[in-house]
């Protein structure tokens, strides 16, 4: 018995390079770092840079990772010293072949992290943040010193100000995708309109947005190409109107601006039926995410 377990073992050690990085494309970073460590030829494989263009941090269910699905989880100091320590080794196995990083929605995100994560990912090419957490201008500062080839960007209510905004603009200059999964208002329309230029494709799906905010980004954005409102509901400051659909506003909109909008039917759309005026819109964190992605731009969703 003893001898057929070793020869398994050996079997397993064995296996063909490319049989091991096609088995592994199919688990999910957590269970990436655990194969890691079951032999050398397994450590070889896991270091496989198509593994590594995208990590996602959303897909971490596992035995050896308990995450409440509850935003500012993991947030205690043995907590986070854990979740560093996982970073750490996973931008290790990764070599810096990062294009990609979608930052758990959960978990607590920090300077250390996101420094952490911006000094081991210098291609980065689209960043997802958390949808909590605190980050200082400093910790901003340096993070995305390390990602001037940042394109692609999430945005989230954990960011209170502008100066992230500011921060990629300095050193950014070829963001051409933003998502929002906050509410998008008259100021994010300013830092859109300076510090990304060149935007192609905006997405504030399933938000509440300031009817303004959304006429001068698509009036003063030449370069935009798409902009994907569907399940939104608007608010116009200078009228009675609060939380109408797209068609209310349909006579404001100027006719170059049609063909960039995505939006949805309100009447028969089944994701807005299912959430009430009168209540928090739902947010698209990960357990949704496939169900949501069905109707967002297809290089914003994940």
């Amino acid at each position: 018995m003893k001898r057929t377990n070793i020869v398994a073992t050996k079997s397993f050690q064995d296996l063909c390079p490319d049989i091991l990085v096609r088995i592994f494309m199919t688990l999910n970073v957590v269970n990436l770092v655990v194969v890691s460590m079951v032999c050398k030829s397994w450590n070889v494989a896991s270091r496989d840079a198509t593994l590594w263009y995208k990590i996602n941090l959303t897909r971490m269910s596992s035995p050896w990772f308990n995450i409440p699905k509850i935003l500012n989880a993991w947030s205690d100091r043995y907590l986070r010293a854990r979740m560093a320590r996982f970073l750490k080794y996973v931008l290790h196995l990764s070599n810096s072949k990062t294009n990609c990083l979608i930052f758990n929605s959960y978990v607590q995100l920090n300077d250390k992290l996101l420094i952490l994560a911006a000094q081991r990912t210098p291609n980065l090419k689209r960043l997802v943040l958390s949808e909590s957490g605190h980050l200082s201008k400093r910790g901003i500062d340096l993070a995305m010193a390390s990602w001037g080839g940042l394109q692609s960007i999430t945005i989230t209510s954990m960011l209170k100000d502008n100066h992230f905004f500011s921060a990629m603009g300095k050193v950014c200059k070829n963001i051409t995708e933003v998502k929002f999964t906050c509410s998008f208002e008259e100021h994010h329309a300013d830092d859109l309109i300076k510090y990304t230029p060149g935007l192609k494709a905006l997405s504030i799906r399933n938000q509440m947005v300031n009817r303004d905010a959304l006429f001068r980004v698509l009036d003063c954005l030449q370069h935009l190409e798409v902009v994907n409102v569907c399940h939104s509901l608007f608010w116009d400051t200078t009228s009675d109107l609060e939380g109408c659909d797209i068609y209310v506003h349909h006579k404001n909109l100027h006719v170059s601006w049609l063909g960039k909008i995505i939006s949805c039917e309100k009447k028969i759309c089944i994701m807005c039926n299912k959430v009430s005026n009168n209540t928090m819109r739902e947010q698209p964190y990960d357990p949704l995410e496939e169900l949501w992605s069905q109707d967002e731009i297809p290089s914003l969703s994940y």
